[in-house]
């Protein structure tokens, strides 16, 4: 089967009532005697082998599919979607596919293919268009060796490049990725910033993240938080519980802490994250040592602390409160009685590649020398077979980064040690983060038991388990789902050089925005020094915290061109057209699908007929002329 694109064009904007810009293209399919629900088939085992594919929920489209070649056109979309998952490029929205008659090929046996428009939304279009080509090139290579099952050389080359090309446009870290995810759930807007800051929600009801850190989290805080040693200080001076410990000044000073704290203890570097040159229950001058020189390869400032036993949790605080507690195991395999630790280490492994597709963190376990010394500690070598449900240990630190896993703990926490906690990040001036916790009781005040705070994360990272943290955390922090009253006003373009003014006299004493032909105004201020396109004009606005509203003002011109400026808005009204009545019916069908709300129009407009065809009469809202059309925007705006 032949498969080609032609009429492909980048969207900035949006189209088709998508949430995210994307890449439209048509899709001919030329007659040929393969199945397309085999290729199908073959497209989505070939990418399980190659990038192990997640299948989110909104990528398939609820439409029913009325051929299988739009069933294999379907299969196309989820594709392209896989493959930009992969690379960390979250994909929020199901692609729109659309049977239409394309005019390069209607002249040459029309009845015979099938041409389908897809729009795939994207954070980055440019990327959906390499994607698609290569799935496309993958299609042409399996219609013409159907037994095929994996990647050529070629083709793994280029999906590395695709990949290496990709990465590049994806928000870094985890964090970004998951929040974005989150905000499209809860119908949070989202504008991408410089430097890989979004803001979520417009106008007075937006905040700003940069991954975990908040437009509330202070500097100091993270500065304090980046010092193990400092945090330490500053928490200890303030009565909460955190281990006793000593930063020497070289080797043999820290086997002089050691022996003065007493052993076991640890040791770990001052300034690292994610558990890296950590040794923990050291019990002689010589592991002190080792354990150094580890620790050393990370950091100038090594820490010496007490060694606490007990068990390790992370406590996520959120807007100042606990959100989450979830248990740190150390990194370990449970026996069944028939397989070597090392064949159950593989199996884990295994398992945990899955995983690394959707959470980064998630790392594979190591059969290393720490490994190997703790199974000889248990009474173990790797080619030992552990009986049924024997849990068998492979680490000592219960970091993730080392293999360690997660586990979510809801047992009850005394509210002593819940205040204790909150205290914490309060005393470091901190809104957001991640407390690693060690204790032997949390059921128990945390005076009454062996608790202490081992080190608190300013950047927490949204957990492996706890899915929905990210929209717990955007509920917490964006007001009203970041949604402000929006209106967009529909006029010709003869109308401007009055307009601005009536505009700006109508929303006289408020804090609405206006953008209007290219310009930018909260109130009477204006936002820009020189005219703009209505796309950067808008986001002038969304981005003013002082904004209480925005109206939009245009004759569409640009939107059919780069598309819609808004993903969504409430109310669409129909000003003065001057312009052939059939353009702005096209406009008007191309910027319904971003309609939450009611058409308004003066119930003279010439295109009130067309209209009703259009809008449900429960979405349409008439009235009688044009200062009423001007009254029902402002009420909506500004009430």
């Amino acid at each position: 089967m032949k498969i080609f694109q032609s009429q492909a064009k980048i969207y900035t904007g949006y189209v088709r009532g998508l949430r995210q810009p994307a890449y439209s293209a048509n899709l001919t399919f030329a007659p040929s005697p393969e199945d397309p629900q085999r290729l199908s088939g073959s497209l989505q085992n070939i990418l399980l082998m190659a990038i192990a594919p997640m299948n989110r929920p909104g990528w398939q489209s609820e439409t029913k599919c009325n051929s299988p070649e739009e069933e294999l056109a379907q299969s196309i979309c989820t594709a392209v979607a896989q493959l930009q998952d992969a690379a960390g490029i979250p994909i929020t929205d199901a692609a729109h596919i659309q049977r239409v008659s394309d005019p390069l090929t209607s002249g040459s046996n029309p009845e015979n293919k099938l041409v389908f428009r897809l729009d795939l939304p994207s954070q980055d279009p440019q990327v959906a268009k390499i994607a698609l080509s290569w799935v496309i090139l993958l299609l042409s290579e399996l219609t013409q060796n159907p037994q095929k099952v994996e990647l050529t050389s070629e083709q793994k080359r280029m999906l590395d490049l695709f990949m290496a090309i990709a990465k590049k446009s994806a928000p870094p870290g985890a964090n970004n990725a998951r929040m974005l995810r989150a905000a499209a759930a809860l119908e949070i807007p989202v504008l991408k910033l410089p430097h890989n800051i979004f803001q979520y929600g417009w106008g007075k009801n937006s905040r700003l993240f940069q991954s975990t850190f908040s437009d509330a989290t202070p500097t100091i805080a993270t500065q304090l938080c980046g010092d193990k040693d400092l945090t330490k200080a500053v928490l200890s001076s303030a009565g909460i519980p955190v281990p006793a410990g000593f930063l020497p000044t070289n080797s043999k000073h820290a086997v002089k802490i050691a022996e003065t704290l007493g052993y076991p203890v640890i040791v770990k570097p001052a300034d690292t994250e994610r558990g890296i040159g950590i040794t923990g229950n050291l019990n002689s001058a010589q592991e002190v040592l080792g354990a150094y020189g580890k620790a050393r390869k990370h950091s100038r400032r090594v820490l010496v602390e007490k060694y606490l036993s007990g068990t390790t949790f992370r406590v996520n605080i959120y807007a100042g409160k606990v959100s989450s507690i979830i248990k740190k195991v150390p990194a370990s395999v449970f026996g069944d009685g028939r397989s070597t630790i090392e064949q159950l280490i593989c199996a884990e492994n295994k398992a945990r590649k899955v995983l690394q597709a959707e959470f980064a963190q998630v790392k594979p376990i190591e059969l290393d020398q720490e490994a190997e010394e703790l199974l000889q500690a248990q009474g173990f070598i790797s080619t030992s077979i552990p009986s049924p449900d024997t849990e068998v240990f492979l680490k000592q630190s219960a970091n993730v980064s080392s293999g360690g896993r997660l586990i979510e703990f809801n047992a009850p926490v005394h509210p002593e040690t819940l205040d204790m906690l909150e205290r914490a990040c309060a005393i470091l001036r901190l809104d957001l983060g991640g407390i690693d916790l060690i204790s032997d009781d949390l059921e128990r005040p945390w005076y009454e038991t062996e608790t202490a705070i081992l080190e608190i994360n300013s950047k927490p990272q949204l957990s492996a388990i706890h899915f929905e943290n990210g929209q717990k955390l955007l509920n917490l922090y964006v007001p009203d789902q970041g949604h402000i009253p929006t209106v967009v006003f529909v006029s010709s373009l003869p109308q401007a050089e009055n307009e601005t003014f009536d505009f700006l006299s109508l929303f006289a004493g408020t804090q609405t925005g206006l953008a209007i032909r290219g310009r930018a105004f909260v109130g009477s201020h204006s936002l820009q020094r020189q005219k703009t396109d209505d796309i950067r004009a808008i986001n002038a606005v969304l981005m003013n915290p002082s904004a209480e509203s925005v109206m939009l003002v245009t004759d569409g011109s640009e939107h059919l061109k780069q598309g819609f400026p808004l993903p969504f808005y409430d109310v669409l009204a129909i000003g003065d057209w001057t312009e052939d009545c059939s353009l702005l019916e096209t406009l008007i069908q191309s910027i319904l699908p971003f309609l939450k709300n009611k058409l308004v129009i003066d119930r003279a407009h010439p295109l009130v007929p067309a209209i009703r065809d259009l809008v449900p009469p429960n979405r349409l809202w008439l009235v009688e002329n044009k200062t009423a059309l001007l009254n029902a925007v402002k009420i909506h705006l500004t009430q």
